[in-house]
């Protein structure tokens, strides 16, 4: 008991400890998930609201530009004073804010007529040539466009017809110039992006990433590429001909997604976050910040909770054990003093004493009460003892009065007709004459005395009876059956008798048979019908004898195999047959059953070992 208390103990406190570990961890992540999830909306959020700033700040460069009465006086007729004035005055501009590129102002016809780009004042050079922009998107763009103010081009890398490399990514703000209401050219202001690409460079070193994807429902080849990425070789994918779009690495499910304005969704056990920018006046192009979330980097910290957890758990293990063993002694002490006070009480020791100096008071109430329960069983030990003692000596008393009685009654006939035919045999001894009938009778009535001694002695529970013969059962039941057939005319018996072979006395199994049968006939007023059935079952040979005479009530059941027992007239019986036939079957580890119903019949059902399953 100490042990599975220990061992109950142990497990409970190992499952609290592993369910509030395990809640402590669950929650814990939970919350640091949520947290991740919050800074990925609020990052995602801020490099938005950066981007945007950047334009609305890049339209009002443009535009303030664009405002300068010496633009709109120039693009009159081009005049090369105006031109060389404004020249310097863009150069100026340039030194002043480091975010512009170039800038330009074209004709109608994309023609350059004013060129500053980076520190350089292209168009006053001597070696310069007129560049003609007019087959530039943007440009034919800014053309048909007749209500905009400001125009954006798209995000790209640019490169101009007097070099053949690309500059970094950058962004162009179209402005038409009008004179009284009618366009004359265009202003235009060409910007560094990587203030736009800024954002990416917000993550720590393997903490995260972040890119800006174009989604381009218009131009199919611009559908998807990278405008920034922490690995340049991933943008644009349209001008270096590559196949680094977004759709090919992540996967087109994962893009059909960004086609919603913002969003949060897993990539593998990363954390994607995203925001949409619409740059341009139409809804089918805008730009999309994307920030993934190492998993790996922000939930680190669950790996080393996990191992906090894991320590405290196996310490709490360990220390549930200790303080299992230990109250588990503390608990289990005194108990074992009760529990061995209760052994010493149930082997008749009622003087044990339980050592009372470590207990409770409600253990020492337990053991008082004990103590009170003992001396009442002690007291009812003593009176049950002599009480027994005197039924003991009143059943003695009753069976030998009962036996005397039988015996009296059954030795009395046969010595009262001894006595008679001595007394005859004298008489006739007197006359000289001796009749060997009464001679005979003496005999017959010593054996009859004799019987009657001999089946009391089968009846002694120390006479044990020797069964070494095999028995064929359909042979005896048959023997008998032919027998009584013989002597009472009016028996009818049906039987269905099949043959089973037990190990036995063959003159005691006989007896059995014989009394039962003799049974039945006495127990029947005139015809008396027997029905009689053998067969083996379950590894035993079952005899079944039926008679339809007085039957039995239940009292007489109970009694039936009781010595001496009979409800028979005194010259039928003394009650020994039944008895004596318990005894033979009781002898051959046989069994013995009846049923009756009073009025009606009588059942007796027997039982045998089968002789092919004796030795088991």
């Amino acid at each position: 008991m100490k042990i599975k208390l220990t061992i109950y103990m142990l497990v409970l406190i190992t499952f609290i400890s592993t369910l509030l570990t395990f809640i402590n961890y669950y929650h814990s992540k939970q919350i640091l998930f949520n947290n991740i999830i919050n800074l990925a909306k609020t990052t995602t959020l801020n490099s938005r609201n950066s981007i945007l700033e950047f334009l609305v700040y890049i339209k009002d460069i443009s535009y303030n530009i664009s405002r300068d009465y010496m633009i709109e006086e120039y693009t009159k007729d081009f005049n090369d004073i105006i031109k060389s004035a404004l020249e310097k005055k863009f150069l100026e501009m340039y030194f002043k804010l480091p975010v512009i590129q170039a800038i330009r102002i074209t004709d109608l016809d994309g023609n350059i007529k004013v060129f500053v780009r980076e520190g350089k004042i292209l168009s006053s050079d001597k070696e310069y040539t007129n560049i003609n922009i007019s087959t530039k998107d943007f440009f034919q763009q800014a053309k048909k466009d007749n209500n905009s103010e400001i125009i954006l081009s798209n995000f790209e890398r640019g490169r101009l017809p007097d070099t053949d490399n690309f500059c970094p990514a950058m962004i162009r703000t179209v402005v038409p110039i009008k004179v009284n209401g009618e366009k004359r050219g265009f202003l235009i202001v060409n910007f560094w992006g990587i203030k736009i690409g800024q954002f990416i460079d917000n993550f720590e070193k393997d903490s995260g990433m972040a890119f800006l994807v174009e989604v381009n429902n218009e131009t199919e080849e611009r559908n998807g590429i990278f405008l920034f990425h922490i690995d340049k070789k991933y943008e644009f994918a349209n001008q270096f001909g590559s196949s680094y779009y977004f759709q090919n690495i992540y996967g087109k499910s994962l893009f059909d997604k960004l086609k919603n304005d913002s969003g949060i969704f897993k990539i593998d056990d990363d954390i994607l976050s995203f925001n949409s920018i619409y740059p341009y006046k139409d809804k089918s192009r805008k730009w999309v910040i994307c920030s993934i979330f190492y998993s790996s980097y922000y939930l680190g910290i669950l790996n080393v909770l996990k191992n906090n957890l894991v320590t405290i758990l196996f310490v709490s293990i360990f220390l549930s054990f200790f303080v299992s063993v230990l109250f588990s002694f503390r608990f289990f002490k005194p108990l074992n003093e009760i529990k061995l006070a209760l052994n010493a009480y149930g082997k008749g020791d009622f003087n044990y004493r339980v050592d009372e100096t470590k207990m409770d008071a409600e253990l020492k109430e337990i053991v008082r009460n004990i103590y009170e329960m003992v001396n009442s069983l002690q007291k009812y030990i003593i009176e049950i003892e002599e009480r027994q003692k005197k039924i003991e000596l009143l059943n003695r008393l009753s069976s030998i009065g009962l036996l005397s009685s039988g015996i009296s009654h059954e030795l009395n006939t046969p010595l009262n007709s001894i006595i008679l035919l001595c007394d005859i045999l004298l008489e006739e001894a007197k006359k000289g004459k001796v009749n060997t009938d009464d001679i005979n009778n003496i005999k017959n009535e010593a054996k009859r005395c004799v019987s009657i001694i001999k089946n009391l002695k089968l009846l002694d529970p120390q006479n044990k009876i020797q069964t070494n013969e095999v028995i064929s059962i359909k042979e005896v039941l048959e023997r008998n059956i032919k027998y009584f057939n013989n002597i009472f005319k009016k028996l009818h018996v049906e039987s269905d008798i099949k043959d089973g072979t037990i190990l036995a006395n063959r003159v005691l199994i006989n007896q059995v048979f014989f009394n039962i049968f003799l049974n039945a006939i006495e127990a029947s007023d005139e015809e008396c019908r027997i029905f009689v059935r053998s067969f083996e079952k379950d590894g035993e040979v079952w005899i079944v004898i039926k008679d339809y005479g007085r039957g039995m009530d239940e009292d007489t059941i109970n009694n039936i195999f009781v010595p001496f027992f009979t409800t028979k007239q005194p010259d039928k019986g003394m009650g020994l047959g039944l008895s004596l036939v318990y005894k033979i079957v009781s002898d051959h580890n046989g069994k013995i059953e009846v049923t009756s119903k009073k009025g009606e019949w009588t059942e007796f059902t027997l039982r045998f070992l089968k002789y092919e399953n004796f030795d088991n």
